[in-house]
Order: structure tokens, then C-alpha cells, then sequence
């Protein structure tokens, strides 16, 4: 008879015990890098989101603003202009007119589940109608505009700040820009 060729019971306790150790480890290391990536979607999604509204707003307020309004009303009757003298002026939502003496701003919305979102909003298009400029799956915080001018006869400067990150992530990126209005 042959002599039948198997694994002794030391062989099979080893295995168990080597693969008992390593895979708990490797699940680890999977899990860590899966966690990093998800991070780093939240951070692209923000940078994302956070790029496009200041793109926008900053295009937007120097090839059209004319003049800045700390209220929606004042910017409709285009009385109180705010940043006519070398003050500073620091605004939660800002107005703005064009040289059409169309009003236009931008303002910080809430969202029902609490996250708030950078909104734009003009007079051409239905009344109280927002354009969101970042969406649901960021939260914007802190957002103020500034307003000031060197001297009286410099345009004003706007000053475009705000706080921008992932729902459900702690890491926020801090956007801060600034654009002259073009001369009246």
C-alpha cells in the first residue's frame, strides 16, 4: 500500500494561525485607504463646488456690478449706495446694479436639512427666483462680502469670503478673493 500524503494537524493549526493574523491586517489596510479616498472625494467635491461660485461671483460682480447695496430694497430704487467712502463695509448678502440699473446679488441660503448654499439672484429673471451656485452636498459657512475704496476716486473693492466643505467631513477649505468694480 501507498503511503497517503496529507497535512498533519500542527500544519493546519499554523495556516489557521498565520491567516488569523494577516487578515485583520489587511482588512485594516483596506478599510484605512478606503476611508482616505472617500476623504479625498469630499475635499474634491468642496474645491469643486467652492472654485465654481467664486468663478462666478467674481465674474459676474466685475464685468457687471456698477454699485453695491447692503439691502435688496435699496439696490431696486438704486438709493444708498454702500462703499462710497474709504469705510469699510462687511455685508452677510450683498446687492449689486448693473449699468442696466439691473439689480443682482448674492446671499448664503439654508437648506431644510440645515446645510446652507451660496445663492445668485437677479431682477431679469422671476422675481425671488435663486440660482444655487454650490449644491447640496457641501456646506457653506461664514460667507461675507466686504466692500471698501482706497480713496474717492478709486472704485470700490469687493472682498468675496467663505468657508466651504463636504457635508459630514470636518476639513473645510477657506476661499477669499477680491474684485474691483469697474468705474462708474
Amino acid at each position: 500500500m501507498g503511503i497517503k500524503k496529507s497535512f498533519t494537524l500542527i500544519e493546519m493549526i499554523v495556516v489557521v494561525g498565520v491567516v488569523s493574523i494577516t487578515m485583520p491586517i489587511i482588512f485594516s489596510i483596506i478599510f484605512l485607504i478606503l476611508r482616505q479616498q472617500i476623504q479625498l472625494y469630499g475635499l474634491q467635491e468642496a474645491k469643486k463646488q467652492g472654485d465654481s461660485a467664486m468663478v462666478i461671483m467674481k465674474g459676474i460682480i466685475r464685468n457687471h456690478a456698477k454699485s453695491i447695496y447692503e439691502n435688496q430694497t435699496d439696490a431696486d430704487n438704486g438709493t444708498n449706495a454702500i462703499c462710497e467712502n474709504q469705510t469699510l463695509t462687511s455685508l452677510s448678502s450683498s446687492y449689486f446694479r448693473d449699468d442696466d440699473s439691473i439689480p443682482f446679488g448674492f446671499a448664503l441660503k439654508p437648506i431644510a436639512l440645515g446645510n446652507d448654499y451660496i445663492a445668485s439672484y437677479s431682477a431679469i429673471l422671476t422675481p425671488d427666483t435663486e440660482i444655487p451656485l454650490t449644491n447640496q452636498k457641501v456646506i457653506v459657512t461664514d460667507f461675507e462680502m466686504r466692500c471698501r475704496r482706497e480713496n474717492i476716486f478709486s472704485p470700490p473693492l469687493v472682498s468675496i469670503n467663505f468657508n466651504i466643505k463636504y457635508a459630514g467631513f470636518p476639513n473645510k477649505l477657506n476661499y477669499r478673493a477680491n474684485v474691483r468694480l469697474r468705474n462708474e
